[in-house]
């Protein structure tokens, strides 16, 4: 998502707060749940840490050498 945004010189992003999972951790889950008995709603899949996008797309552009500014804004409420 981030990789199609970081031509503008800016990125305004709201502070939502996502949680990151490992690729092998949600493929193991939804094999797990693929493989078992039917149960109805599946258990999300989410990891351990809340991060706002801001701070993520920080960390992000810092770890690919994007030179894009972030700008955290509020998220709308409920």
């Amino acid at each position: 998502m981030l990789s199609r945004l970081n031509r503008a010189p800016l990125l305004p992003l709201p502070g939502l707060p996502l949680q990151p999972v490992d690729v092998r951790a949600a493929a193991a889950q939804i094999a797990a749940v693929s493989l078992g008995a039917p149960q109805g709603r599946a258990p999300d899949i989410v990891g351990p840490q809340v991060i706002p996008l801001p701070e993520l797309a920080r960390s992000w552009a810092a770890a690919t050498g994007v030179r894009t500014r972030i700008l955290p804004v509020p998220a709308a409420r409920r």
